[in-house]
């Protein structure tokens, strides 16, 4: 549905935003999925086992080595991103592109990109957190969140996206994973 909302507001925008947006999100995607996602998903079975065996110290342990550990990777890798991200876009667009994209495309793609690394941390954890609510047998808090997360999305993307365009859009999803990693963590206290 988030993606549904960002397509709709970039259509709005200039030409060629969406396929900006598209990049952008793509590239950034590439280290959450890597290191977010992949240590997400090997740590379920762990988090289940520790549940179901009542040892909250073992799922304590287990969540902090791990949320920790992606920490430890994204953040050096969002700088990475933030730093080199003109680099990146046009070593990828010149790749898999086709040269469609001439250089101020490139430029709005690695700004949007950069917007998007700083909360690279948030949505990498996001999964990792998820997971913790999915061991403990509660599957509504993760959707609760998530739909909080999306109307705040929504309304921040409406009002910016007005004075800023496709910028507006990523500072709106940024602020919003930030948010909704912050209430899961809370909420998983």
């Amino acid at each position: 549905i988030n993606a549904l909302v960002i397509a709709v507001f970039a259509l709005r925008l200039d030409e060629g935003s969406l396929a900006i947006w598209t990049w952008a999100d793509n590239l950034q995607h590439f280290p959450i999925n890597v290191f977010g996602v992949s240590l997400a998903l090997s740590s379920f079975p762990v988090f289940s086992q520790a549940f179901a065996e009542n040892d909250f110290v073992k799922f304590k342990t287990i969540f902090s080595q791990n949320f920790r550990r992606i920490l430890y990777l994204i953040i050096p890798v969002s700088i990475v991103f933030l730093l080199l991200r003109a680099q990146f876009v046009r070593l990828v667009l010149g790749s898999f592109g086709g040269g469609l994209f001439d250089w101020d495309a490139t430029i709005l793609t690695a700004q949007v990109l950069g917007l998007f690394s700083i909360s690279m941390f948030a949505q990498a954890t996001i999964p990792l957190l998820a997971r913790s609510f999915f061991a403990h047998h509660d599957t509504k808090t993760p959707v609760y969140v998530s739909m909080i997360s999306l109307v705040i999305n929504i309304v921040l993307a409406w009002q910016l996206s007005a004075y800023l365009g496709l910028y507006g859009l990523a500072i709106a999803f940024s602020i919003s994973s930030l948010i909704s990693m912050l209430l899961l963590l809370t909420l998983l206290r």
